[in-house]
């Protein structure tokens, strides 16, 4: 599922529907994204979303090694993307 998060007023309001992702948008957010959903980001934004596979081994990577440099703002543990010279984080999560 995406949902997309513009700014309105100072707060996040959920857009009713996803739209034109090249415009606006502060947060975009991945809930069990089928793949045709990852490809409908990696498309509109230019960028390639990561699997849950390869979020899984990196959250490992980072557990297992000690951390000696400052993690890159592109990416996080919990699967957020930025891509390059945009504005708005990409969260991909599984459901709880």
């Amino acid at each position: 599922m995406i949902t997309v998060y513009d700014a309105v007023g100072g707060k996040l309001v959920t857009r009713p529907e996803i739209g034109n992702l090249s415009t606006g948008g502060v947060w975009i957010d991945l809930l069990n994204p089928a793949e045709d959903e990852d490809k409908i980001i990696e498309q509109a934004l230019g960028i390639e979303v990561p699997t849950r596979s390869e979020m899984l081994q990196t959250v490992a990577l980072q557990n297992a090694a000690p951390i000696t440099r400052r993690p890159s703002p592109r990416t996080t543990a919990g699967g957020a993307a930025r891509a390059p010279g945009a504005r708005r984080p990409i969260r991909r999560a599984a459901s709880l």
